[in-house]
């Protein structure tokens, strides 16, 4: 079973809940990244701020300015205003199928991993973009090896460790992926 922990991203970027929408539009922008953790002192989870909650926080959508103009108002608005309070988590030892249909059913963009109440990662939908990603491109080269071979198909094995079909992709993360 392939589990979270194996493509999460870990110490991903994180605020509080003092900081501002100003500090959180400036990260993601930074980073290119689309959700913040909002953490207590201790790195336990108290919230999660989206680029949907800054754009929405700020009206830029409905007056016309960009997202890169943000009034001094909306620059100094506590994230403790704005985030999300009500967050899904999910553990480093959730299976991948588990975890991906929670993301699909209620439509999430992410989830943080918590492990003994502590924010140990972040899983995206972008991660599971990569990761099926390199599922179809094994499955097209078994395909390939297969028409090669006179019509006679290959076996898909069972995959033991999630480096058999995940590989990163030029594509920028979603989070950062620091050093441990």
């Amino acid at each position: 079973m392939i589990t979270v922990d194996e493509i999460m991203t870990v110490k991903p970027f994180t605020l509080t809940e003092v900081n501002t929408l100003g500090d959180a539009h400036r990260l993601m922008a930074e980073e290119q990244i689309r959700h913040v953790p909002i953490v207590d002192a201790d790195q336990s989870l108290v919230g999660l701020v989206s680029q949907t909650d800054v754009i929405a926080a700020t009206h830029s959508i409905l007056d016309g300015r960009s997202t890169e103009q943000l009034t001094a108002e909306e620059a100094q608005a506590e994230l403790g205003r704005v985030m999300v309070t009500e967050v899904q988590t999910t553990t480093p030892g959730t299976s991948l199928r588990q975890a991906a249909l929670l993301l699909h059913g209620h439509k999430y963009g992410c989830l943080p991993v918590l492990d003994e109440g502590q924010l140990v990662g972040i899983v995206t939908d972008s991660d599971f973009v990569g990761v099926a990603i390199n599922l179809l491109l094994q499955q097209e080269e078994l395909s390939f090896n297969s028409e090669e071979n006179d019509g006679v198909g290959e076996e898909l094995e069972e995959f033991d460790d999630l480096d058999d079909i995940y590989v990163e992709t030029d594509e920028e993360d979603d989070w950062s992926r620091a050093d441990l």
